[in-house]
C-alpha cells in the first residue's frame, strides 16, 4: 500500500503549476481584449474632443481634424488663404469639487467664438450642468471679448453681477466666470511684435 502523505508534495506541485498556468492564461487573455479595445477607446475619444473643438471653432478655419494632434493646445485657426481666424485653447477652473476643464475658442478680436467642458467633477444633477448636452449656459459667455473682460462686475447677479448663478451651484459658476474672465485678459491673444499673424 503507497503512503498517500509521499504524494502529498507532488499533487501541491501541480496543483501549483495548474494555478499558474491558468493564471498565465488568464493574463494573456485580458492583454488581448485591452489589445482589442484600446485603439478603438482612444479613437471615440480622439473624434469626441475633435467634435467639441470644432463646435466653438469658426466654420471657415482651413484644419484637417482628423490628421491633428488635438492634444496640443493651443490651436491657430486659420482659413484657406493663411488668413487668422482666432485660437483654440484649454483653461481650468477650481470648482466645488475638483478642476473644471474647459475648451474655449476665439475669433481673431478676441471674442468668445463658444465655450464647452472638457471634463469636469461637480456634483451630478447640479454642477454638472455646466455640460453643453444638459444645459445653454456657457452660451452666455459666447460673444464677449477682451474689453468686456475689463468692466465690472463679473460677477453673479446676486452679487451685483451680470451672470445668472447656476440654481445650487454658485461656487461652480463663480469659478467658471472667473476662469472666463481670466483667459480674456491674461491669455495671450495677440499677434507677433511684428505685426503678423499668428498664420504668417
Amino acid at each position: 500500500m503507497s503512503d498517500s502523505r509521499n504524494n502529498t508534495p507532488l499533487a501541491s506541485v501541480k496543483s501549483a503549476g495548474t494555478m499558474f498556468v491558468f493564471a498565465l492564461f488568464a493574463l494573456l487573455l485580458i492583454a488581448f481584449i485591452n489589445e482589442l479595445t484600446h485603439l478603438p477607446i482612444a479613437d471615440n475619444q480622439h473624434n469626441k474632443l475633435i467634435g467639441k473643438l470644432e463646435s466653438i471653432s469658426d466654420r471657415n478655419a482651413d484644419i484637417a481634424w482628423h490628421n491633428l494632434d488635438v492634444y496640443v493646445l493651443p490651436i491657430v485657426l486659420c482659413d484657406d488663404k493663411n488668413r487668422h481666424l482666432g485660437w483654440l485653447d484649454q483653461i481650468s477652473a477650481d470648482g466645488y469639487a475638483g478642476s473644471i476643464d474647459l475648451l474655449i475658442g476665439l475669433n481673431a478680436s478676441h471674442t468668445i467664438t463658444g465655450l464647452t467642458v472638457l471634463r469636469h467633477q461637480e456634483t451630478p444633477g447640479i454642477g454638472d450642468v455646466i455640460e453643453a448636452e444638459k444645459t445653454t449656459w456657457l452660451e452666455n459667455f459666447t460673444g464677449l471679448d477682451t474689453v468686456e473682460a475689463h468692466s465690472p462686475p463679473w460677477n453673479v447677479t446676486t452679487h451685483g453681477g451680470d451672470f445668472e448663478a447656476i440654481t445650487g451651484a454658485t461656487i461652480t459658476t463663480k469659478a467658471v466666470l472667473a476662469s472666463v474672465q481670466a483667459a480674456l485678459i491674461e491669455h495671450p491673444w495677440h499677434t507677433t511684435d511684428t505685426g503678423e499673424t499668428p498664420c504668417n
